[in-house]
């Protein structure tokens, strides 16, 4: 089963589970196609957080896919500052797709080409 904001991402990750792909190919693959079809809802430039059942290790693992903060991040001065809403300091490097990589590479069974296919087929014809 795979549940989606919209079916043509919806259908994208049921592709890959026909095609022998795992949840967490399918999650990607569906998440991806999101990108595509619902681009104000969803997007790489943004976070994400992929929680994993690992049934054979018996625990939960997650992939953190935010920004991370710069080197030289001092604490102290959020404390003070408070936690920026606009300008430079508002924002960090967007890790979404660090985040699917990270999870593809250790729990994806599929090729990343076949995972990303049904996207990138929609890429061409989402605008139409």
């Amino acid at each position: 089963m795979v549940a989606a904001g919209h079916p043509l991402a919806a259908q994208a990750g049921m592709a890959v589970l026909q095609r022998g792909g795992n949840a967490v190919d399918a999650a990607i693959a569906t998440a991806a196609a999101l990108n595509v079809v619902e681009p104000n809802m969803s997007g790489v430039g943004g976070d994400g957080f992929i929680m994993i059942y690992n049934r054979q290790a018996g625990n939960i693992e997650v992939c953190n896919g935010t920004g991370a903060a710069p080197y030289a991040t001092d604490v102290d001065w959020f404390r003070e500052n408070g936690i920026p809403t606009k300008g430079i300091l508002s924002v960090s490097v967007p890790g979404l797709v660090d985040a699917w990589m990270t999870a593809h590479a250790k729990y994806g069974t599929l090729s990343r080409g076949e995972v990303f296919d049904a996207a990138i087929d929609l890429s061409g014809t989402a605008s139409q």
